[in-house]
């Protein structure tokens, strides 16, 4: 997904897209992070389904869309 999707680093691993190598580099590292921290990952996947819930729920968006129109 793309940026906004994103609010800060305690739902994601980022990593920046200086080129194609880069990003390839990044997100190998980001998955052995993942692998090797057993805790990190579940931080991050906790508070990226919180979030989810929280703020892309078909009831927050219906609102969201009924507020803009």
């Amino acid at each position: 997904g793309g940026p906004l999707g994103l609010a800060d680093d305690s739902s994601a691993l980022f990593v920046t897209p200086e080129s194609e190598e880069h990003v390839i580099n990044g997100i190998a590292t980001a998955m052995n992070q993942l692998v090797d921290d057993p805790d990190l990952a579940e931080s991050i996947s906790c508070a990226a389904r919180a979030r989810a819930e929280a703020e892309f729920s078909w009831e927050t968006v219906a609102n969201s869309w009924m507020q803009a129109y």
